[in-house]
């Protein structure tokens, strides 16, 4: 299962119309594959041809583009704690009453493709870390990670036992990465969703 298989699973079961991607890369990785009524995208970096991409960063779209509710966000953006923070913030403030975010790459496999700071070829930034705080601060949210593509975070409304270990160095993520993360398998998802 990849990052897109997931995106259109959620869209199929819940019969979702509208989609933002927010850090479009390239368009044939992932946007061009999602299957969704209503697809817009952000990214400041990326010049693109269609009408509903915004060059422009996720900050000025959710305060000066975006009007009304989505119903499903891929945040894929700009992979350092603090912009993801504020991506799942702004997403959360627009998101259906059955909405859903995915975050990817929330399950780095090495310390340095953690590191905020590119330094390889695989970079995954401390996304994990703003999963974390979520995991940590927020009650009111259900959270699970599926164990593909570098980890997708799932987040919903619902409820959840907030995460109460530590979560700003690496080596927590490595100690506590199954109840930190709530991996699950893509086989499981039916159990959960």
């Amino acid at each position: 299962m990849k990052r897109y298989d997931l995106i259109n699973w959620f869209i199929e079961r819940y019969d979702y119309k509208t989609y933002l991607e927010i850090g479009l890369d390239q368009p044939k990785n992932c946007f061009d594959r999602i299957e969704c009524v209503k697809k817009y995208s952000v990214d400041p970096k990326i010049q693109c041809s269609r009408s509903t991409h915004y060059q422009m960063t996720s900050d000025d779209y959710f305060k000066f583009v975006h009007d009304g509710k989505l119903d499903i966000v891929f945040v894929d953006g700009l992979h350092v704690c603090d912009q993801v923070i504020k991506d799942i913030t702004n997403s959360l403030q627009v998101l259906s009453e059955i909405g859903t975010i995915i975050v990817h790459d929330c399950n780095p496999q090495k310390e340095i493709e953690a590191n905020p700071q590119r330094q390889t070829g695989r970079w995954n930034g401390d996304v994990w870390k703003a999963f974390a705080f979520f995991r940590k601060n927020f009650p009111n949210l259900f959270m699970k990670t599926v164990n593909i593509d570098e980890g997708c975070g799932i987040i919903r409304y619902g409820t959840q036992k907030t995460y109460n270990g530590p979560y700003l160095e690496y080596s927590d993520l490595e100690t506590n990465r199954s109840e930190l993360l709530q991996l699950i398998s893509p086989k499981d998802l039916e159990c959960y969703y």
